[in-house]
């Protein structure tokens, strides 16, 4: 297990960089230096190992508790039969209403997208709202 970083180009005028830390407790030193800086992130879930619930559970409330900053979550391994859907994962990590919650399926292109574009659309809507409150 590694830091991973990637960039994406969306448009001409917006790139995207990609962070990734490994989602084990004894990796939380990294979380604080990954995250200084963020705008935004996607929180991703193995929905299709239960086991992993309780972990999960547990990073999703530090990274809440200690950036807010618009986020989705992302219920990885959809493709796997006995996978959580998005309900459960809701349900399970205690995730509010207005966090969007995306079927993800890692290794397919277009799935990926998609939850980036959420992710993407998530953060534009926040950070207006953000504006608009300031303003008033």
């Amino acid at each position: 297990m590694a830091l991973d970083y990637g960039r994406i180009r969306v448009s001409k005028d917006l790139t995207v960089h990609l962070f990734g830390t490994p989602g084990q407790k004894r990796f939380s030193f990294m979380w604080k230096v990954i995250a200084k800086g963020m705008h935004g992130y996607i929180f991703l879930v193995d929905s299709g190992d239960p086991a992993s619930i309780d972990d999960a559970r547990y990073i999703y409330k530090f990274f809440n508790n200690n950036w807010k900053v618009p986020h989705i979550v992302a219920a990885n391994k959809q493709d796997v039969p006995y996978a959580l859907n998005t309900h459960q994962v809701r349900k399970l990590l205690n995730i509010p209403q207005h966090v969007p919650i995306v079927p993800l399926i890692s290794t397919d292109k277009e799935s990926v997208k998609n939850a980036l574009l959420v992710l993407i659309d998530h953060m534009i809507k926040w950070y207006l709202a953000k504006v608009q409150q300031q303003r008033t």
